[in-house]
């Protein structure tokens, strides 16, 4: 049976978002961030964990990423998270695969 064997929680970088509202993401600091096909609410808690990797090098584990919007209305209330949580775990745990699954949790004090 699959498990979550862990949890980790990490912020992410705002001034990604100031490279983003100043155009700014095609010098040579940013272009690394920016051609990778998953936003960086995802790649900096894994970096943070494995160390950095440049374009086109995998990830040490596979990964499934979950957006949740924080950015359009109606925002998701925290009972809402909660229960997406919650639901995560009982898909996880159907797996009849032994698998250590990790999971990942990013943001803003913003979002």
């Amino acid at each position: 049976m699959a498990r979550i064997t862990a949890g980790v929680g990490c912020s992410h970088v705002p001034a990604i978002g100031v490279a983003l509202d100043t155009g700014i993401t095609d010098q040579p600091y940013w272009q690394p961030v920016f051609k990778n096909e998953v936003d960086h609410g995802l790649t900096v808690p894994l970096s943070v964990m494995f160390g950095q990797h440049g374009p086109g090098e995998k990830w040490p584990c596979l990964v499934i990423p979950l957006a949740v919007n924080v950015v359009q209305y109606p925002a998701p209330l925290g009972r809402r998270c909660y229960h997406l949580g919650k639901s995560v775990r009982k898909a996880i745990e159907s797996f009849d695969e032994d698998l250590n699954v990790v999971a990942f949790g990013t943001g803003g004090m913003s979002h």
